[in-house]
């Protein structure tokens, strides 16, 4: 049943698999579930009990396959779960989507480290990244470097003061064909040599145009490395370990739903796998925090529960937007 709707946004209160029937096929450029991780525990919000394991891999069974068809060739799904399936959601995931779709597993600090006397403290929870085919959106993410990351890895300094490192001009392998696999006749140095398997990264020209802005580092033996400086490089690619812990509770002692998951991981997801005006899809609604984040950067979005709270919760948040 269709219980809101505006120009961007569905949200129906249904059972996640009753809806995917009725879904066109390949109509979504992405998928976030944040699904039932099968714990065992009654939250104040819903039960995470779906029985042993394998009764857990029957029930989504059903649910993986259709969101597989209702997934466009270019599109990219997200299932996050913990320890308790994630191995299991692994193998199921191989099977409907084929296991070289896989793409990453990112591990998500989601708490504080823990006190436990008789384990070690279970502190991360589990993100299984796929795609349909090879034709996939990624809108590689990036951060910004801590001042520990440039003193590491920048950790010269030239006659201004200017944090810098350098890096080879030659990568591995032999070129038989063409410039770069034959000695550089450098204007300031004479005759350089590749070093034995080595073929010059970029051709002469750009090699002298380098040498000319003072962007090489010559070594006492003639051998030129390029310069990079700190000031250029402030952000860095974001690995598959994030540290985006879930909400606690808010000041007036009130959660406003259980374990929503915080803004900034729908953010990096959403950001990082579709496009403006791209149609996304959360078939487990819970909080409504994915929802949120595609109002925030226009996507089109649908999504649905069987609680009304989570369904009247996302409408309150979604209709605060501008």
């Amino acid at each position: 049943m269709l219980y809101y709707q505006t120009n961007d946004i569905k949200l129906y209160l249904q059972d996640n698999l009753e809806l995917l029937q009725s879904l066109p096929d390949e109509s979504f450029d992405l998928i976030y579930c944040d699904i039932l991780y099968n714990t065992g525990n009654k939250f104040p919000d819903y039960d995470d009990i779906l029985g042993e394991p394998m009764d857990a891999v029957k029930w989504y069974n059903p649910r993986i396959k259709e969101m597989y068809r209702v997934l466009k060739p270019t599109g990219s799904i997200y299932i996050h779960c913990d320890w308790h399936l994630n191995s299991y959601m692994r193998v199921l995931l191989d099977k409907i989507f084929g296991w070289k779709q896989y793409k990453n597993e990112i591990i998500r600090q989601c708490t504080n480290a823990k006190n436990n006397s008789n384990n070690w403290g279970k502190i991360y929870d589990n993100i299984l990244y796929y795609t349909k085919t090879e034709k996939y959106t990624f809108n590689a993410p990036t951060e910004p470097k801590l001042e520990a990351d440039l003193v590491n890895q920048y950790n010269k300094i030239d006659k201004n003061g200017d944090y810098y490192t350098t890096i080879p001009l030659h990568a591995k392998g032999e070129t038989k064909l063409g410039e770069t696999g034959q000695p550089w006749n450098s204007k300031s140095h004479g005759i350089v040599n590749l070093p034995k398997g080595r073929h010059w990264a970029i051709s002469h020209s750009e090699l002298e145009k380098l040498d000319e802005l003072g962007q090489i580092e010559w070594s006492k033996n003639g051998n030129p490395r390029k310069i990079l400086y700190a000031k250029d490089y402030q952000d860095k690619p974001i690995q598959n370990i994030w540290n985006l812990k879930s909400l606690g509770v808010s000041p007036n002692k009130v959660q406003q739903y259980s374990t929503q998951k915080p803004v900034e991981l729908l953010d990096r997801i959403i950001k990082t796998s579709s496009n403006e005006g791209d149609l996304v899809g959360d078939f487990f609604l819970g909080g409504g925090t994915t929802a949120v984040v595609c109002k925030m950067n226009g996507r089109r979005f649908i999504g649905c529960d069987i609680q009304t709270k989570a369904l009247e919760l996302t409408k309150n948040k979604v209709e605060k937007i501008n």
